[in-house]
């Protein structure tokens, strides 16, 4: 297969369907990528080490700020600048807090003309403050140090949930529900007690569904595009937890009046000041309107869905990077009703969703983008399911 460019890409992220979907995407259509995995595992045990597209291309670090920059420095190409793309929060943000470090030897995404700025906009106090700048709805939103005393505390509207205040430096399994002042208290100290001194803390809006907005912004020079981004988006149709949400295991694209008034502000508004980019953008629904959850600056969790319904992002943010036209035929925008299945996640808890397993079958079936599933990937889906086997059997010893 003839390589549509030069330079070579390098693909950081977590052992995770997220990565696995640029690896399919850029592997598929020729591009000279090599997979750095930051985590605490050995590379034998790297799932997405097995597919086809990363054989002899993946490499493991421990998830440390100064492993990453040692191994990126090393693997620069010398004639050509490498282009770096980051699938993780912890990868967004070493690589934009590091971009005078990087900028000589690499092509990164980013706010054109203010490096640094991606990795500011992850605090989600300062979300906050670009949201109310520019009249986007947002819950509100305090910054409150865990040790707050009452008088803070007093000002916070309940129900409200406490978050880490910066994605790349906290968990998501943290996130708190608290439905009392007392529940607020307690979940402080929780939050104290893992190490954290600052925390997010957000009114909990009543939800009637969850949106998620992803794909590319991409430079003035695509005159070809009638926009300046590629992507769509997708209402939540099943989550988990049930009571709550915050990871969806099934979804369907839609396109609804007052969701592409508030998706197209956003993104406009990231375009004007400068960003260029994977994006990856949250909206609530309400009874009472639509509302900004949050902006990550990086290729989406869904992001599998937008390429095998033909929206190729992570390719065309590559060919834009390096000054090249996309394809004459580049698909921008999905077809409204496909749907999305997070394969292990969604069969993992179908019998909470109370769906039997024959029917969860002939759902998995009918949909039409899957995370692990890829039929011209074999090695790569199989790695991932019989990983999930090779848990439960250690489990039962």
């Amino acid at each position: 297969m003839t390589k549509p460019f030069n330079n070579k890409v390098i693909i950081i992220g977590a052992d995770h369907h997220n990565t696995l979907a640029v690896v399919r995407n850029l592997g598929s259509v020729g591009c000279d990528i090599e997979i750095l995995i930051h985590e605490n595992k050995d590379l034998e045990d790297i799932c997405l080490s097995k597919s086809k597209y990363a054989k002899n291309r993946t490499f493991v670090v421990a998830p440390q700020e100064n492993k990453v920059l040692d191994w990126l420095l090393n693997h620069a190409e010398k004639k050509e600048k490498t282009v770096i793309f980051p699938c993780s929060d912890f990868a967004t943000y070493i690589v934009d807090s590091n971009y005078k470090v990087l900028k000589e030897r690499f092509i990164v995404p980013g706010f054109v003309n203010a490096p640094g700025r991606v990795a500011f906009l992850m605090d989600k106090m300062e979300q906050k403050k670009f949201a109310d700048k520019y009249q986007i709805p947002m819950a509100k939103t305090w910054s409150l140090q865990c040790d707050a005393n009452e008088l803070n505390i007093s000002e916070i509207s309940i129900p409200c949930i406490i978050k880490p205040e910066i994605s790349a430096t906290g968990s998501k399994d943290d996130i708190l529900i608290c439905k009392t002042k007392e529940e607020l208290r307690k979940g402080l100290k929780a939050f104290s007690q893992k190490g954290y001194k600052n925390v997010l803390v957000q009114q909990f809006l009543i939800k009637k569904y969850e949106v998620c907005s992803y794909g590319c912004i991409l430079s003035e020079r695509q005159s070809a595009l009638k926009q300046h981004f590629a992507g769509g988006y997708i209402k939540k149709t099943r989550e988990y937890p049930i009571n709550g949400g915050g990871s969806l295991t099934k979804a369907q694209f839609i396109c609804e009046k007052d969701i592409d008034k508030l998706n197209l502000k956003v993104i406009n508004e990231l375009y004007e000041n400068g960003y260029r980019g994977q994006y990856d953008i949250e909206f609530l629904v309400c009874e009472n309107g639509v509302y900004l959850n949050e902006i990550n600056f990086r290729h989406s969790g869904n992001g599998y869905a937008l390429i095998q319904n033909g929206v190729n992002a992570p390719y065309y943010w590559c060919l834009d990077a390096l000054g090249l036209p996309l394809p004459k035929e580049a698909a921008v925008s999905v077809e409204i009703g496909k749907t999305l299945m997070d394969d292990i996640s969604d069969l993992r808890h179908r019998k909470e969703f109370g769906i039997g397993f024959l029917a969860w079958v002939g759902e998995f079936l009918k949909t039409d983008a899957h995370s692990i599933v890829d039929i011209k990937d074999v090695p790569g889906t199989a790695a991932f399911f019989l990983a999930i086997v090779k848990r439960k059997l250690k489990h039962k010893h």
